[in-house]
């Protein structure tokens, strides 16, 4: 989360948990709450829950930082994955999947199936505080080494926290400290 907050931003870093002029708002459903979300106000983040879509939207504005789905409660809840990854973009909440897009991969947006993962030819996360990290094992079995899409997208998300690639300088907010 304070990544999503700061950037690279040492100043931001170092302000945390206070996050006053930063955008600090996560918006999660209530029946997604688990022992996790915890770590999401550890560094001064502020949880909105909301139960409907319509809450959802109404709840964006200018602090927002991030909408936070736990795929492992997909069936929880009055907003399903798909609506809710809609109304992120809908709302220019930026997703890791634009630079993938991007690049241009073939994105398909939908639950991976723990299966499919052993036939993948790469496996990485995305998140807040895995930004994007190589899975090296799944249960017993080695994933393979070998990651040029990982460390293709790894290097344009570092360059674009960095305030590099203009293009991209809506995922970045700076904030001026006098």
């Amino acid at each position: 989360m304070a990544g999503v907050m700061c950037g690279k931003d040492q100043q931001k870093v170092k302000q945390l948990p206070n996050t006053k002029g930063m955008r600090n708002e996560v918006i999660m459903q209530e029946s997604h709450t688990i022992g996790y979300a915890q770590a999401l106000t550890n560094v001064g983040a502020k949880v909105i829950k909301v139960k409907t879509a319509k809450e959802l939207e109404k709840a964006i504005n200018r602090k927002t930082a991030m909408l936070w789905f736990l795929n492992a409660n997909t069936g929880r809840g009055e907003i399903k994955w798909k609506e809710f990854v809609a109304l992120g973009k809908k709302h220019n909440i930026p997703t890791f999947i634009e630079l993938a897009k991007k690049d241009g991969l073939k994105v398909i947006e939908r639950p991976v199936d723990k299966t499919e993962l052993f036939i993948s030819d790469e496996v990485f996360l995305t998140g807040t505080a895995a930004k994007i990290t190589p899975i090296k094992m799944i249960e017993t079995t080695s994933m393979s080494k070998d990651m040029p899409i990982m460390n293709s997208l790894r290097k344009k998300l570092t360059k674009i926290t960095e305030g590099l690639v203009p293009e991209y300088e809506n995922w970045v907010k700076r904030v001026h400290i006098d």
